[in-house]
């Protein structure tokens, strides 16, 4: 058996335990009390519990020391202490993912990377605006939500935190894929009826949090959601782990006419780039009707190009415009 083989057979028999260990580099001052508040006000513990008898119940501490696990959920910059227990997020221009075009990487508490990877994986998203009738419509994401939030947390509370490698989520205009580090622990034809725990505390964790029905779940509730969209999703084994969701290519459904499909960020960022070479410059307004976006995405995506140090915003209060910064640069010479 090769190194890897090994480890596997000791954590199926629950011989060794990542989250029990204990990093005796951790610092109190980096123990996160806002996080450590947030759970407490989200698993309705008791107020007047001591912290450490709570950290004591949840099994996150071994030895009188923080453990693994509870550093991954109340440490400040979990990167400091573990590089790779981290989750990177990119977005590709192309279907063959060559050309990144924005990025992110979340290194805080557990709860904190959850949610905002959550986030910024439902702002890449095209929304579809459906017309009821002329004075009522709806929005709905191109993918299940449910079913991409229950895919990061499975990603983090399922993966190898001894393999040097983050959770990754990789947006294309074709498909969303969400990976994490670790070998099944059991045969992939069993993957959605059988569960082996590599992380039984985060897992109770989570359950806790009422972020999972019931441990081992989550196959089946991703399989159950994107089956009710009518969404392809296939799941990918081997030294990795891997969910992926197809996207529906195209801006407006077949089967309802009245289902206008707004645009990508890529082709957003386009369309406002190109606009600006012709016109010189432009208004939210021009992308939100333009886009079918909702205000806040049309300044979310104006913001992005500012970042990337394409744009510049003019004006103030209610007449705000956006101009190119080159152009901007020539003018004033």
């Amino acid at each position: 058996m090769n190194r890897d083989e090994i480890r596997e057979l000791f954590q199926k028999e629950n011989l060794i335990s990542f989250e029990r260990q204990t990093n005796l580099n951790f610092k109190q001052k980096d123990f996160s009390e806002e996080a450590f508040s947030n759970f407490r006000k989200s698993g309705n513990l008791d107020r007047a519990l001591p912290k450490q008898h709570i950290l004591s119940n949840l099994n996150l501490v071994t030895n009188n020391k923080l453990n693994n696990a509870g550093i991954l959920f109340f440490s400040k910059n979990v990167k400091h202490y573990y590089p790779a227990a981290i989750i990177s997020c990119f977005l590709y221009s192309d279907k063959e993912q060559t050309e990144i075009i924005d990025s992110k990487e979340l290194t805080e508490d557990f709860m904190s990377n959850l949610n905002n990877a959550y986030k910024y994986l439902l702002s890449k998203l095209n929304t579809a605006i459906i017309i009821k009738d002329e004075l009522r419509h709806k929005t709905m994401l191109e993918l299940p939500r449910e079913a991409l939030r229950e895919a990061i947390v499975n990603a983090m509370i399922h993966r190898d935190y001894n393999i040097n490698s983050p959770v990754q989520i990789n947006i294309s205009p074709d498909r969303v894929e969400i990976t994490n580090p670790g070998r099944l622990l059991f045969p992939k034809k069993e993957l959605g009826k059988r569960s082996v725990l590599r992380n039984p505390i985060l897992v109770d964790l989570v359950y806790r949090l009422e972020l999972v029905e019931k441990a081992g779940s989550g196959i089946k509730r991703i399989r159950r959601l994107a089956k009710k969209d009518d969404i392809r999703v296939e799941f990918k084994t081997g030294m990795f782990f891997e969910v992926v969701f197809y996207r529906k290519i195209g801006h407006k459904s077949e089967a309802n006419p009245k289902q206008i499909r707004s645009k990508s960020e890529a082709e957003r960022l386009y369309w406002i780039l190109k606009r600006l070479k012709k016109n010189g410059k432009i208004k939210a307004k021009e992308i939100e009707d333009k886009c079918k976006v909702h205000r806040d995405t049309a300044i979310e995506d104006l913001k992005s190009l500012i970042k990337q140090n394409k744009i510049i915003r003019k004006g103030g209060g209610n007449n705000v415009w956006y101009v190119l910064k080159n152009e901007e640069s020539e003018n004033e010479n």
